[in-house]
C-alpha cells in the first residue's frame, strides 16, 4: 500500500457553470486554484509512473476547522471531495498524468471527511493499493 499526504485544505468539487454565449462548462476560480495547488502537491510526493492497473483508493480529507461550528464533521458531500481529488490525481487533460492514467481504473473507493486539529491548515491523505 502506498500512502501520500498532501498539505492542502480539501475542497469539494463545485458544480460546473455554463457560459451563456458558448455553452461551455467551467468551474469557479476558487476551485480552479485549489485543483492547481493539489496537482502541484501531488507531483511533489509522487515520483513514479502513473498507475494503469486496477486499484483501491482511500481518501481521508481533514478540512480546516472554522472558528465557530457545531458540526461534528465538514458539511459538503464526500463524493464531491472524492471527485476533486481523483481529478487532480489524473492531472489536466493536456498535461502529463500524475498518479492515475485514468480514474476508471479505480475499482474500489473509500472516502472519509474529518475536521483537522485546531491550527492545522488541513490535509488530504491518499492510500492506494493495486488490486488483481
Amino acid at each position: 500500500m502506498i500512502e501520500l499526504v498532501v498539505v492542502v485544505n480539501p475542497k469539494p468539487c463545485t458544480r460546473p457553470r455554463f457560459n451563456r454565449n458558448s455553452g461551455r462548462a467551467y468551474h469557479d476560480s476558487k476551485y480552479i486554484t485549489y485543483r492547481r495547488d493539489l496537482e502541484l502537491a501531488l507531483r511533489e510526493v509522487w515520483t513514479k509512473a502513473p498507475l494503469d492497473v486496477p486499484c483501491r483508493v482511500e481518501i481521508l480529507c481533514f478540512g480546516r476547522r472554522p472558528k465557530t461550528t457545531k458540526l461534528p464533521f465538514p458539511k459538503p458531500d464526500v463524493d464531491n471531495y472524492a471527485k476533486g481529488v481523483l481529478d487532480a490525481m489524473q492531472g489536466q487533460k493536456d498535461a502529463a498524468k500524475i498518479i492515475l492514467e485514468d480514474d476508471w481504473i479505480v475499482k474500489r473507493l473509500e472516502v472519509e471527511k474529518f475536521w483537522a486539529a485546531p491550527d492545522d491548515p488541513g490535509r488530504i491523505v491518499i492510500n492506494i493499493e493495486a488490486m488483481e
